[in-house]
């Protein structure tokens, strides 16, 4: 695919760490990252400089918005600019009128997506759309007794059932259900008692896919199949509340054009083009979870997700679709041509891998960790970025999450790790090339 488009437009991405932003420099002459956290090897403008205090919040993007001193920053630095956030935010005030342009923060845009990643509305839109999804139930969550008989009848004759609270994502308020004690803890911890929730069956050998999307004034584009992993032992301790699920993504060459793959993209297209009815513009993402050559759809994700920058990443120029580039330009409504549609989902194998520290691990702080940069396969660093090219086997990309000496949370991520493999063997475990990264960044400092 080619875009035609102005390189010159000046484009900003804010978050916690710089590296998540990546992609920005890619595509715009004029782009600047505000990040909480300093790092050394990748070009930004680090909130904790010029705080030259610790910063003692929240660590969100939000949060960080809502900080004043944040927000004297941004004024400083990106008035002019178009700032764009990795999820959808709520711009205060005084941001809102202070010549920074927030191109995520259209209110008309958050409705669209608060509606369409809600899982009960989701069901109710889709159930007779042609879309296979799970057979369920929806719930007012106060409606859900505690006492056994009420729990036997919801049950009937399946040993496991799956509750989700309707607008929590990343795998938070999703339980798997399989005894009595569970149904029990699973209620008596409601996110919003007053808020809904889908009984559903629970699909068995079950593969956690995905597929993104993007949204066009020129129509809908599809990606390649994509495997996600998601809670995974070696990676996230699930015991610990609140963490986020997602550990990262696989997209395996064999996946690609097949029986599931075409599944996933009918539904993908028939889901973008109810989006595109609503007004919305950008990427989005279906997930679903597949059986055999069974392809089950339990939700869509308006919104960046956490397969863009494998994508982005693996994105070349007139081979495949850019689907960040999409975004931000349907975001800014900006004048732009895709002068060449034609396009590939062929990226060979490839994987992100998100670890996060496990429970009694300690601090990033009191480890050695490992500088953002691209390695090869004796982890010698040889580059801060990735270079164009296809000579990427035996290597992998590091983008670093450890922070200043300030003390870490149980669960956080360490690192965002790109491979050009397969990231879990036959298995099911990680393979050597995560493992080897993982040891090294834990390594404790002399």
């Amino acid at each position: 695919m080619q875009v035609k488009y102005d390189k010159s437009i000046k484009i900003a991405g804010i978050g916690v760490f710089a590296s998540a932003r990546y992609g920005l420099n890619i595509w715009f002459d004029n782009s600047k990252i505000v990040s909480l956290f300093n790092d050394p090897d990748f070009p930004s403008l680090p909130f904790e400089k010029y705080l030259k205090v610790p910063y003692d919040g929240k660590r969100s993007t939000q949060a960080l918005l809502y900080d004043s001193r944040f927000q004297d920053m941004l004024i400083k630095e990106l008035k002019g600019y178009n700032v764009l956030a990795y999820k959808l935010i709520e711009v205060p005030s005084r941001l809102a009128s202070s010549g920074v342009n927030f191109i995520s923060g259209a209110k008309s845009m958050v409705q669209i997506s608060s509606k369409f990643e809600n899982k009960a509305w989701f069901r109710r839109k889709f159930l007779n759309s042609g879309i296979n999804i799970p057979r369920h139930k929806i719930y007012k969550w106060q409606d859900l007794k505690t006492d056994e008989d009420f729990y036997n009848k919801l049950r009937g004759n399946r040993k496991v059932f799956v509750i989700q609270d309707a607008v929590l994502s990343g795998g938070k308020g999703t339980s798997i259900v399989k005894d009595f004690e569970d149904y029990k803890a699973t209620v008596e911890s409601a996110y919003n008692a007053q808020g809904e929730v889908v009984v559903s069956d629970f699909v068995s050998n079950s593969q956690d896919m995905s597929i993104q999307g993007v949204v066009t004034r020129y129509g809908i584009f599809i990606g390649p199949a994509q495997r996600q992993i998601v809670a995974h032992p070696q990676l996230l301790d699930p015991s610990i509340k609140g963490s986020d699920l997602f550990c990262g993504v696989e997209m395996r060459n064999s996946d690609q054009n097949s029986t599931v793959h075409q599944k996933l993209t009918k539904n993908a297209k028939i889901i973008g083009e109810e989006l595109q009815k609503s007004g919305y513009r950008g990427i989005f993402g279906v997930d679903s979870l597949v059986s055999g050559n069974e392809v089950h759809t339990i939700e869509v994700n308006p919104r960046i997700t956490g397969a863009t920058p494998l994508l982005t990443v693996n994105y070349k120029e007139g081979a495949r679709v850019p689907f960040y580039l999409l975004h931000i330009l349907e975001l800014l409504d900006a004048n732009y041509e895709i002068e060449d549609m034609s396009h590939g989902n062929e990226y060979g194998d490839c994987s992100l891998v998100i670890p996060r520290l496990l429970a009694g691990a300690g601090s990033l702080g009191r480890m050695k960790g490992l500088r953002t940069g691209l390695y090869d396969d004796k982890l010698r660093r040889g580059g801060d970025f990735l270079d164009a090219g296809d000579e990427m086997s035996g290597k992998r990309l590091v983008f670093s999450y450890k922070p200043s000496p300030w003390e870490s949370n149980e669960s956080q991520k360490m690192a965002s790790i790109f491979l050009w493999e397969n990231a879990l063997d036959s298995n099911g475990n990680i393979v050597n090339s995560v493992q080897e990264v993982i040891e090294k960044i834990t390594e404790p400092l002399d």
